[in-house]
């Protein structure tokens, strides 16, 4: 006669693994997709869905940007990754079997790289160095914005290197923009829902005398090209939207098992 306690564990991870399976299965993926590798050191162009809302692209981007842009995260919130996920580039096509939504073939790219990549990953929440945004007291000066083309690309450089231009931009666009402008996870805690228009200009004046200097601890933090007091001041003086610096609850990804794609 079996244990109970063991026959109860045994079925638990029977009906876990069914509801897995289950959960695996309903979700959507491509029609067709293509993962070959790229070239070392050639230009990368971003993962993201093409207009037409049927197909998928990226060329020579490695597996850790691929999951940072899918899920909207930095590397800093990805445990576990071996080094090639950094470095090797790979190019990524594939198409729906109909014309679905940017969020639909988001969904389908995880999955491509569930499949394609092995990918697996558990999920937890760990307090770490953290930018929180919030909007300021004066309130946001933000614009919503009237774009109806879902697929225009969020944002953009402007004319200048010192500018961006955001179109139709969703508050998790912007914080996946700043974060890797920062170099550290930016916390969504604006409140702020739909899509928003706006020109950053980190080149301009600062009009206020609250003129914010990074902190200390963050400073170590901040080494990118776009790194400086200068692009906190913008958002806050241009976008009514303030970033503040400190430990926060974030949530991170501990990668469980990543393969390198056979080629096909």
């Amino acid at each position: 006669m079996r244990h109970p306690i063991l026959w109860m564990a045994g079925a638990a991870g029977i009906i876990a693994a069914s509801a897995q399976s289950q959960t695996d299965a309903n979700r959507l993926a491509f029609e067709v997709a293509s993962v070959r590798p790229g070239t070392p050191g050639a230009i990368i162009d971003l993962p993201r869905p093409m207009p037409g809302g049927q197909s998928y692209s990226a060329s020579n981007s490695p597996l850790m940007i691929m999951v940072m842009r899918t899920y909207r995260i930095t590397d800093s919130q990805v445990l576990g990754a071996p080094s090639w996920m950094f470095f090797d580039p790979w190019n990524v096509g594939a198409k729906a079997e109909h014309p679905s939504t940017p969020e639909q073939l988001q969904e389908m790219f995880q999955t491509l790289l569930a499949h394609r990549f092995k990918l697996r990953f558990h999920r937890e929440t760990k307090e770490i160095a953290a930018y929180v945004l919030s909007v300021e007291k004066s309130g946001s000066k933000l614009k919503v914005s009237e774009s109806k083309d879902p697929f225009d690309v969020p944002i953009k450089a402007g004319d200048r290197r010192s500018v961006l231009v955001g179109t139709r931009v969703s508050m998790p666009d912007l914080c996946w923009r700043l974060s890797n402008s920062l170099n550290a996870p930016v916390v969504d805690k604006t409140g702020l829902a739909g899509f928003y228009d706006f020109t950053l200009d980190r080149s301009l004046p600062t009009p206020s005398p609250q003129a914010q200097e990074i902190p200390g601890p963050a400073a170590s933090a901040l080494n990118g090209p776009e790194s400086s007091a200068d692009l906190i001041n913008a958002v806050r003086d241009q976008l009514g939207l303030k970033l503040e610096y400190r430990k926060a609850p974030v949530e991170v990804f501990v990668i469980d098992h990543v393969e390198r794609p056979t080629d096909n």
